[in-house]
């Protein structure tokens, strides 16, 4: 079992694939920024690409990988 955390990101923000006995997880997240002054409040969160690559072992069927995501984690 392969867990990915990923908070704040839907199901459709993350594209699974499993080439040969390789998985990829790739997404994106937007950029969000909230500024409240008097006495000043910034809230900045990170943004962009990611991409990570797991090498799963030889005896996985690959044919039979699920992905399942909830609450943020995607197993």
């Amino acid at each position: 079992v392969v867990t990915v955390e990923l908070p704040g990101l839907s199901a459709e923000d993350v594209d699974v694939s499993v080439e040969d006995s390789t998985l990829t997880v790739r997404g994106s997240r937007d950029s969000s920024s909230e500024v409240e002054e008097q006495r000043y409040h910034r809230i900045e969160r990170r943004h962009g690409a990611f991409s990570r690559t797991v090498a799963l072992p030889p005896q996985v069927d690959t044919s039979k990988v699920d992905a399942r995501f909830e609450d943020g984690v995607l197993r």
